[in-house]
């Protein structure tokens, strides 16, 4: 019994490692910039491992909540299954490809109110993104691109500044 859960926990060791490896293929193989192994590592683990957590979620509610079912509701069982799976999945490689990026490019600490006021103090990695948004928006290689903030005058709320005064 206990070889037995040793080979099991060998597999999916195994399994994930290999699965890690097809990630960073395909995250190195699919970012126009070169990155390198380092760069597309943690998103690769991050997908990994959520990829065989799914997995071992989807073939548990395959084996055990379509157990009693009719071929028909059993079918839509699987085929709802699988859309949710194919759901997830896409939505942790997403966010694994952005983890990638964010680490890479030290775009943290964030402030978590920008996305919903106006009225909150940039961090610098808000700077340095909010930037890189602007500039690949550069349809022509003669076209400049500027990028500046103003500066909340903290004595006068009404009162904004350029960066250059």
């Amino acid at each position: 019994a206990t070889a037995g859960r040793g080979l099991r926990v060998l597999a999916i060791v195994v399994s994930v490692v290999a699965i890690c490896g097809l990630f960073v293929l395909g995250f190195r193989a699919l970012t126009v910039r070169d990155v390198s192994v380092r760069d597309v590592l943690p998103g690769a683990i991050m997908s990994a491992v959520a990829w065989q957590i799914l997995q071992s979620l989807g073939a548990f509610f395959v084996g055990h909540g379509l157990m009693g079912s009719t071929q028909v509701y059993g079918l839509f069982g699987i085929v709802l299954g699988l859309l949710a799976w194919i759901y997830l999945e896409a939505t942790i490689i997403v966010l694994a490809a952005e983890l990638n990026t964010v680490l890479s490019r030290r775009l943290y600490p964030r402030s978590l109110l920008t996305p919903f006021v106006e009225d909150v103090d940039l961090t610098h990695a808000d700077r340095r993104s909010y930037t890189s948004y602007a500039s690949t928006q550069r349809f022509k290689e003669s076209q400049t691109i500027n990028v500046e903030f103003e500066q909340r005058d903290r004595s006068d709320p009404e009162r904004r500044e350029s960066p250059a005064e």
